[in-house]
């Protein structure tokens, strides 16, 4: 294969043009959660790939285009979970758990966003549900340790499923 052809199946990174697309087009449709989340994942993406200005940014530059995308990100990821849009619950609860987005860690309200998530079917969540109940506070759950819960979220996890759950 050439070059060429190489690049194109390799994940192009994000433009402005892109994220205005987006923008418009979740404007347009504001019901579409999905497009709301998938212009939420490029804005964080554009924070590292954008944010330099092709390289004329300096740094106090740069640190204030990452901030904007974060922000702008952020605003969307926590209205798509206010509105129970399970993907996004899970992609918030993520976040928290692992301090992104330009959030403190916080594996409590992670807890909280998985379990709500798997509350309203979403697989994935009842998973991560299920792996915190089995660590409990000490390894990071967010929650206390109850194996029996966990197991239980296992079986739904599966039930749903989710095939690391299986």
């Amino acid at each position: 294969r050439s070059m060429d052809q190489r690049r194109s199946s390799a994940p192009h990174p994000v433009t402005h043009d892109e994220l205005n697309r987006l923008r418009k087009s979740w404007k347009d449709k504001p019901t579409d959660d999905a497009t709301g989340l998938k212009l939420a994942k490029k804005l964080v993406e554009a924070a590292s790939v954008l944010a330099d200005e092709n390289g004329t940014a300096d740094k106090r530059a740069r640190d204030k285009n990452k901030e904007k995308f974060v922000l702008e990100a952020h605003k969307i990821i926590k209205k798509l979970a206010q509105q129970q849009y399970g993907e996004a619950m899970f992609y918030l609860a993520d976040c928290y758990g692992q301090g992104q987005l330009g959030l403190q860690v916080d594996t409590k309200e992670a807890f909280t966003l998985y379990q709500g998530a798997a509350k309203a079917g979403h697989a994935p969540s009842a998973y991560r549900t299920a792996v915190c109940c089995e660590m409990g506070h000490e390894e990071g759950g967010g929650t206390k340790r109850d194996p029996l819960k966990a197991v239980q979220w296992y079986r739904r996890a599966a039930a749903l499923g989710d095939t690391p759950a299986l």
